[in-house]
């Protein structure tokens, strides 16, 4: 007897700290913080049973300590806490106005941070705060925020954290709302279609992302997610999308670094922040109901159905008895300091198409050093051909690097879609390498780690 309880004892052991072993939202400020886990969500496809999607639903779910305020246009910080970044990857921002979601909501794109995200090292080395920006015309009122993960390395994960948020200062109407593309749900499950697996070294592209997006090369290679239902998941990407928009890329304030003078980095093995965020902003916060996993409510919004959305549109009321966060940085709506690490983002000056697949005369991203403006002449460089396009492949994972190797390509939906590599990268041999004697200028090069499951 005594040897089974120890056994059962070491599985209940196990399960804990692999549920508290990889990375949780610390800021935003998520709902039910008392009960959420640093896991992934589980292989299992959404509305099936034993499924978490979306919110890694459980009971408490949705309980709100903290309310996040979010002001269209204003930075905002995304930040984590735990130790296990499997080699960072992929992540997607997203929005609904569904206030308590389930698999049928409806989760718009805005921000897409592709290869670096949430950290730009290989191995299990923490984290590093971003920032992002809600653009303008999204809709005003109380929404639900959802921060969305492929890891790079390991097992085929997909990551999923959601936080309220109250959105002020942008529009009474859905237009632009609803020109936004869906989210891109993969590996659930992973034998539908998942994350390519080539050496551990692949960041996933996401098919459409729509106009805001960053991307970081250090070490990795970009490839489109593979399996015999991976076309059917871009195109539930465009469904229900009126006018969706992919030309235009503006420098909208989103970086691969924080706030200045705000959450520093979060290194190997630190635990807890999250606790001390929310008693200092929230000591009094009142839990809203609990749901079980899998509960269905009326009136969600479908994918494809844009206008059937929940939440409310307009001002939204203030909610008694919960506390707001505070914000994330009093230069909040200000430029990023020059002393701060130098970000990349990118601006697309011409347009493309085939639902966001660049064709043959399209454009290049044009990458702009961290903390300046796009809104300055002087700080965007002009445009270069692109390579041609044509047709290609899907069933291959590979990249492609342009003959000068400025710029690289990855087959999507079977057209060839290119873009230009970060400065003092050069792309060869279907890879993305620095150049000779270059190192990145904020992601200094770490020595490899033992991988922690």
């Amino acid at each position: 007897m005594g040897s089974f309880l120890i056994s059962i004892a070491v599985v209940a052991l196990t399960f804990v700290a692999l549920s508290n072993a990889h990375l949780k939202l610390m800021r935003p400020v998520p709902y039910g913080i008392d009960t959420l886990n640093k896991s992934p969500l589980q292989n299992v496809a959404p509305g099936a049973s034993g499924s978490d999607f979306p919110c890694k639903l459980r009971k408490g779910v949705y309980d709100i300590v903290v309310m996040n305020n979010f002001t269209v246009g204003k930075r905002q910080e995304l930040s984590f806490i735990g130790s296990v970044s499997h080699g960072g990857g992929t992540c997607q921002l997203t929005i609904t106005k569904d206030k308590e979601p389930d698999a049928t909501s409806l989760f718009k794109v805005f921000q897409v941070f592709e290869g670096g995200c949430p950290v730009n090292s290989n191995g299990n080395t923490g984290t590093h705060p971003f920032t992002f920006v809600l653009p303008k015309g999204m809709p005003n009122g109380v929404m639900t925020f959802a921060w969305i993960w492929y890891n790079r390395v390991g097992d085929r994960e997909i990551y999923m954290n959601c936080c309220p948020v109250t959105v002020t200062g942008g529009s009474d109407d859905d237009s632009y709302f609803n020109s936004l593309p869906n989210a891109y749900i993969i590996n659930l499950p992973t034998t539908e279609c998942e994350t390519s697996y080539q050496g551990e070294s692949n960041a996933v592209k996401i098919p459409h992302p729509g106009q805001f997006i960053l991307t970081s090369f250090e070490g990795q290679q970009m490839h489109a997610a593979t399996g015999p239902n991976c076309t059917q998941k871009a195109e539930v990407q465009l469904d229900g999308v009126v006018g969706y928009q992919s030309s235009i890329i503006t420098d909208n304030g989103a970086a691969y670094t924080g706030l200045p003078g705000n959450l520093p980095f979060v290194p190997h093995g630190s635990s807890g922040a999250v606790r001390s965020v929310a008693a200092t902003a929230a000591p009094n916060g009142q839990p809203a109901d609990s749901h079980a996993p899998g509960a269905a409510r009326a009136g969600s919004a479908k994918a494809g159905s844009p206008s059937g959305a929940k939440g409310a549109s307009g001002n939204p009321s203030p909610h008694s008895g919960i506390p707001t966060a505070p914000p994330a940085s009093s230069n909040s709506s200000q430029a990023l300091s020059s002393a701060a690490t130098p970000a990349l983002t990118f601006q697309t000056l011409t347009a493309t198409s085939n639902a966001g697949v660049a064709s043959s005369n399209g454009s290049v991203p044009t990458p702009i050093l961290g903390g300046s403006s796009a809104a300055d002449p002087s700080n965007i460089r002009s445009p270069t051909a692109m390579p041609s396009g044509g047709s290609c492949s899907s069933s291959s994972a590979a990249m492609t690097c342009s003959a000068d190797g400025t710029r690289f390509g990855v087959c999507v939906g079977g057209k060839m879609v290119w873009r230009a590599v970060a400065p003092g990268t050069t792309c060869k041999n279907s890879q993305i390498a620095r150049r000779d004697g270059l190192r990145s200028p904020h992601f200094p090069r770490k020595p490899r780690r033992d991988y922690i499951v």
